[in-house]
């Protein structure tokens, strides 16, 4: 699963951009162990936990810190899986034939497009 991720400074201009390509069965298969805490949790919990890895992920970013970066895109993404799935309808096929555009504010709000995947 290809997903691009941009990071924006507290002027909203470009600051960091990544693209990953993560293993989509890895990370449903880890998201599973946490459906149940996000179901518990409710929808507002599950979208908390977006911003609040977006914000991980800005701090990450801010002091160079790769290992970081990497790990707090995957907990956005599957924060994202998790929203998306149990509240928004949106089905594991649907992810497994997309690719994902993440912008994430320097404040950790983030958006994301999902669109279908290209090859």
């Amino acid at each position: 699963m290809k997903i691009t991720t941009l990071v924006l400074n507290v002027k909203g201009e470009p600051h960091f951009e990544a693209v990953d390509h993560l293993d989509i069965d890895e990370l449903l298969t880890v998201a599973k162990e946490r459906v149940q805490i996000a179901r518990d949790k409710g929808v507002d919990w599950t979208m908390g936990a977006v911003t609040f890895f977006g914000g991980e992920l800005v701090k990450a970013v801010n002091t160079g810190e790769h290992r970081d970066v990497t790990k707090a895109i995957i907990q956005m993404v599957m924060a994202a899986w998790l929203l998306d799935s149990l509240y928004f309808g949106i089905t594991e096929i649907q992810y497994r034939e997309s690719e994902f555009r993440f912008v994430v504010a320097n404040d950790g709000a983030v958006s994301h497009t999902r669109v279908p995947a290209t090859a």
